[in-house]
C-alpha cells in the first residue's frame, strides 16, 4: 500500500502509532479514496512501530492484536463522530465563516484526539512495557535520525526559503479542498503568509524536548498500569512545559492563521465553496460508510474487548 506524501509528512514528527492515527486521518485530503487509506493504516503504524523500537517478532504480533482492537474500536466508535463534523462543516461552509467556526473546528478535532489517546494508552503501554534498553536506545537514534532531516529541510535554510515552502504547502492543500485559486487568490495569500512568524526552529526544540520526556517515560521500566496515565498525560498534555517564547510564537501564528483563512474564504467563488462542500460530504459519507461494522460482529471476534492493565 503506497501512502500519499502527505500522508508521511504529517506522521513525520509523531513518536507513537497512536498519534499517527489522528495524524493520518487528518491527512486524508491527501488521498484519493478514505476507505484505502484507512484499511491499510493498520500496516503502516506497525511499520512505523518497527522502524522506531526495531520489535521482536512477539512484540510485533502484540502489538498487531493491539492495532486491530484500537481500529476496531475507531471504526466502530468514532468515525461516526468524525463524519459528523465533516457534516456540519459542509454546513458552516455554506455560508460565511468566521473566527468562531474555525475554532469550533479546532476544538471538536482537539476532542476526538483525546477520546483517542484515552483509549489508546493503556494498550500501547502494554507494548512499550516491554522495551530492552537497547530497544529504547535504537527509538532515541531513530529520533536523532529524524530530528536531523527535519533540521535540514526547515531549519537550517534561509527564511525566504521556509517562507517558500510554507506557502507552497499550504496554496496545495488549500486547493486540494477548494480546487485551483486564482491569481488575485494566490496573491493575496503570499501577502497575508509573509507576516505571519516562522517557527521550525522553536517548534524542533519543543518536539526534541518531547521527546526527551518520552523516552525517560520508557526507560523507568514501570508496569503497565503505572506507565498508562502517564503516557496518557504525555499525549494529551503536549503544550505543557512549552517555553514561553514558544508559546506566545504559537499564539500569533494561529491568530494570524485564522485571519488568514477567513480573509480568503470571503473571496472563495460560488464554483470553489461547491468544490469544498462536496469534497467534506464526501469524506463524510466514506467515513460513516466505514463505521458501518456491527460491533456484535466486533465484539463476537473480541476486538471491542478491553485489554487488560498488568
Amino acid at each position: 500500500m503506497h501512502f500519499p506524501t502527505r500522508v508521511r509528512a504529517v506522521g513525520h514528527g509523531r513518536l507513537l502509532p497512536w498519534s499517527l492515527l489522528t495524524a493520518v486521518l487528518l491527512a486524508l485530503a491527501g488521498c484519493s479514496s478514505v476507505k484505502i487509506a484507512y484499511n491499510n493504516l493498520d500496516l503502516y503504524l506497525l511499520w512505523k512501530a518497527d522502524d522506531y523500537f526495531a520489535l521482536a517478532s512477539e512484540q510485533r504480533e502484540q502489538l498487531k492484536a493491539t492495532l486491530d482492537s484500537t481500529t476496531a474500536w475507531h471504526r466502530s466508535e468514532e468515525l461516526s463522530r468524525y463524519a459528523a463534523v465533516l457534516m456540519e462543516a459542509r454546513e458552516r461552509v455554506g455560508g460565511s465563516i468566521g473566527e468562531t467556526d474555525i475554532e469550533w473546528l479546532l476544538h471538536a478535532a482537539r476532542l476526538r484526539y483525546e477520546a483517542l489517546a484515552q483509549h489508546a494508552a493503556p494498550r500501547a503501554a502494554e507494548v512499550l512495557r516491554s522495551l530492552s534498553p537497547a530497544q529504547i536506545a535504537h527509538f532515541e537514534a531513530t529520533l536523532r535520525r529524524d530530528n536531523d532531516a527535519f533540521a535540514a529541510e526547515y531549519v537550517d535554510v534561509t527564511p525566504e526559503v521556509q517562507r517558500r515552502q510554507r506557502l507552497k504547502r499550504t496554496t496545495e492543500l488549500v486547493e486540494e479542498w477548494v480546487g485551483p485559486l486564482s491569481e488575485a487568490q494566490r496573491t493575496r495569500m503570499a501577502q497575508l503568509y509573509s507576516g505571519i512568524p516562522l517557527i521550525n526552529a522553536l517548534r524542533l526544540a519543543d518536539r526534541q524536548r518531547r521527546q526527551r520526556a518520552l523516552v525517560v517515560l520508557l526507560a523507568q521500566q514501570r508496569t503497565a498500569a503505572s506507565l498508562a496515565p502517564a503516557l496518557e498525560a504525555w499525549m494529551i498534555e503536549w503544550d505543557q512545559g512549552r517555553s514561553p517564547e514558544y508559546e506566545a510564537a504559537l499564539r500569533e501564528q494561529r491568530q494570524q492563521t485564522v485571519a488568514m483563512v477567513v480573509d480568503i474564504e470571503r473571496t472563495l467563488s460560488p464554483a470553489q465553496r461547491a468544490h469544498l462542500q462536496t469534497r467534506l460530504g464526501r469524506y463524510a459519507g466514506e467515513l460513516a460508510s466505514l463505521a458501518t461494522v456491527r460491533a456484535a460482529a466486533l465484539d463476537a471476534a473480541g476486538l471491542l474487548r478491553p485489554i487488560g492493565i498488568h
